[in-house]
């Protein structure tokens, strides 16, 4: 009689086959694991817009080998300091930067009655390094905006 759905072991399976299988799908899925591994990077960590700063570039981040960067956004904000817009730049060689301007980042724009946020966008990847750029409006010591911005790199 014949049990469907139940797989009995070939005769000639041995325990060190079974071991050099296991080995193998425990490479694949290391492999696996890699190739789609992200990697995150804060490149803006808690900065203050207020009267004293209203513009801030992050440093450049390497981003070869990554297909899409995940820009994951906490915005906090404190009475009604007015406006910020946050710009994407891509650069092939380093030199100059362009902003990325296509669907949501064509204008990345807060205003403080929108509140708090806390939000990501996905881009594709365009060159070989980007930066963040900010710009913030209507801020002074007491209207500010509070930032955060973390990038995900997926390959």
């Amino acid at each position: 009689m014949t049990d469907f759905g139940v797989r009995s072991t070939p005769a000639r399976a041995s325990a060190a086959n079974q071991e050099t299988q296991i080995t193998a799908e425990e490479a694949i899925q290391a492999a696996v694991e890699a190739l789609s591994a992200t990697t995150v990077v804060t490149a803006v960590n808690n900065q203050v817009f207020n009267n004293v700063q209203t513009t801030y570039t992050s440093a450049e981040i390497a981003c070869g080998g990554y297909r899409k960067v995940l820009l994951r956004i906490i915005l906090g904000v404190a009475n009604a300091p007015g406006t910020i817009k946050i710009n994407l730049q891509f650069s092939e060689g380093g030199a100059t930067f362009e902003n990325y301007a296509r669907g949501p980042f064509s204008s990345l724009m807060y205003e403080d009655t929108a509140g708090a946020k806390s939000e990501c966008i996905e881009a594709p990847i365009l060159g070989s390094r980007l930066k963040i750029n900010v710009v913030a409006t209507g801020t002074d010591a007491t209207n500010t905006f509070t930032l955060t911005c973390k990038l995900n790199g997926i390959r």
